[in-house]
């Protein structure tokens, strides 16, 4: 592939193995770069706007692999410690995916949040971001249990003692592990609090849960470059 059909702002993304195109990525090229022969040219006043675009795109490559992964282990024996491995990949890139459109917002609109407060879950930038956007002023209706969910998952992962992985239906051992699906705890606790605590597991199943993860993902991503790009074009004609 020759630089010039090549954009760079899909960086080392899984994205390109899929052929999965991203909305107005080629735009974005055409604005944030200058390609010649030879080298290319960043231009530095989309610095914070290549990276995160970049960022963004890698980020859900990820996401795809990860599912990927997931499903080729489904059916497979014994196969419970590599779901988890990639599963918890996954739970980490959709937070991370969300941090970064969070601070591809926040600079390109000049929302003014810093640090940690550009985050999806700060209920003040989730506001603003419904005030002050086009394209996301029902992000909280169409994706705030979501995204809180997700959160809720990583925090679980990260800052206690994990989510369990487990296969979920009844009848004889043979039968279980080769048909029933993996699945996760509807809300992230621990097996022994489940054990505990609970009379009935209430589950989801992993390979939905991350379809509808991903989903959510492009939708989000799909609307901030569309925020993005409108604001660049009425930066450009001084309109903003």
């Amino acid at each position: 592939m020759g630089m010039e059909a090549y954009n760079i702002l899909y960086g080392q993304s899984y994205l390109l193995n899929l052929g999965i195109k991203l909305k107005f990525l080629d735009e974005f090229e055409s604005l944030f770069v200058v390609k010649g022969e030879k080298r290319i040219h960043h231009l530095p006043d989309y610095r914070v706007q290549t990276e995160c675009v970049m960022d963004i795109s890698e980020k859900i490559g990820l996401l795809y692999l990860a599912f990927d992964y997931i499903k080729g282990c489904e059916h497979a024996p014994y196969s419970s410690r590599l779901i988890k491995y990639h599963f918890y990949s996954f739970v980490f890139n959709c937070k991370a995916c969300l941090d970064s459109m969070a601070v591809l917002l926040n600079h390109q609109l000049k929302l003014g949040f810093k640090g940690g407060k550009r985050d999806f879950r700060n209920g003040q930038f989730r506001q603003v971001i419904e005030t002050k956007t086009t394209f996301l002023k029902d992000f909280s209706n169409r994706f705030g249990s979501w995204c809180d969910g997700i959160i809720a998952y990583r925090d679980r992962i990260i800052h206690q003692i994990g989510v369990p992985i487990f296969k979920a239906g009844a009848g004889p051992p043979e039968e279980l592990w080769s048909s029933s699906p993996y699945c996760i705890p509807k809300k992230p606790k621990s097996l022994i609090h489940i054990v505990k605590r609970t009379k009935k597991l209430e589950y989801v199943e992993i390979l939905p849960f991350c379809q509808n993860s991903i989903k959510k993902v492009m939708e989000i991503a799909e609307m901030t470059f569309s925020e993005v790009h409108e604001n660049i074009t009425k930066t450009k004609r001084g309109k903003v």
